[in-house]
């Protein structure tokens, strides 16, 4: 079983992403039976403004990574893949390591520290978006490659 934890800095709160998150969360769920998915939410409201932000994100999100995850870190300079090169990564994972990391930073992003760490670096395109709005997006995605992988007809090759 691959435990698939997404650790995002600041929390979505009660409004459009929220519903947006649980749905595809629960739709993940059920695709993927072999996958365990838990959401990890760090509380930015009493992080330092300024210069120590970054430090403050990057100790809270070390914090909460398991010490054999595949770390992915969602950041602009990533590589932008495809859905099915993403589901392909995930079934690697599950077959090389019991976990995976999902890192996203706060409104600055992640640090240098926190990418140079990371197993694999994933951008969804060249705009900068919400970092509320990207677990939506990563959550969506985590859906679809189940659903690839599962052979469902949601995903439709382009």
């Amino acid at each position: 079983m691959l435990k698939v934890n997404i650790i995002a800095v600041g929390r979505l709160g009660q409004g459009a992403e929220q519903t947006l998150f649980a749905d595809y969360f629960g739709r993940a769920k059920t695709a993927a039976r072999h996958w365990a998915f838990t959401h990890t939410e760090i509380d930015d409201r009493k992080a330092p403004a300024g210069p120590k932000r970054g430090l403050w994100e990057t100790t809270h999100i070390k914090d909460k990574l398991a010490p054999s995850a595949a770390l992915v870190a969602l950041d602009e300079r990533g590589k932008s893949v495809t859905s099915s090169a993403f589901a392909s990564q995930l079934q690697a994972f599950e077959q090389d390591r019991p976990a995976v990391c999902f890192i996203i930073g706060g409104p600055d992003g992640l640090t240098d520290d926190m990418r140079s760490q990371a197993h694999h670096l994933i951008s969804f395109g060249k705009p900068t978006w919400p970092h509320r709005l990207v677990r939506v997006m990563l959550m969506e995605q985590l859906y679809r490659a189940a659903s690839i992988l599962a052979g469902h007809p949601y995903h439709r090759e382009g």
